[in-house]
Formats: C-alpha cells, structure tokens, sequence
C-alpha cells in the first residue's frame, strides 16, 4: 500500500467508510520483544514456584484424598 516503509497516512475504503492507518514498523518490533520477554519471565516465575511447592501440592492432594 505504501511505496516506503516510513511513509504515514491512511487508506480510505469508499465503500465502506474505514480509515485503515499506516503504522510504523518499529512499535511493532519493540511490542513482538516487549512480550517475548514477558512471556519468558512469568515462564520462569510459574517454573520456580511449582519447583519449590510441588512436596506442599502433593500433601494437600493426599489430605483430601485420604478424607474421601
């Protein structure tokens, strides 16, 4: 639709009435990473909790299986 990638604007559909905005590329980049890297912390986070609690999830588990 554009002829460079730094090129701004719109494209207007007639038909229907719509505005479609050109975005720059780089917010898009810095997004894709912003959420890798959030992804991969909270990845870790869940990781180093469940390591550290699994023996405190297998007791409560056998608690109340035990009572059934």
């Amino acid at each position: 639709m554009a002829e460079r990638k730094d090129q701004k604007g719109f494209v207007r559909n007639a038909v229907m009435e719509i505005e479609y905005l050109f975005i720059n590329n780089w917010t898009n980049d810095k997004s894709l990473f912003t959420a890798a890297f959030i992804m991969i912390v909270f990845t870790l986070t869940i990781s180093t909790l469940l390591r550290h609690s699994h023996h405190q999830i297998f007791i409560v588990v056998g608690e109340f299986d035990a009572t059934a």
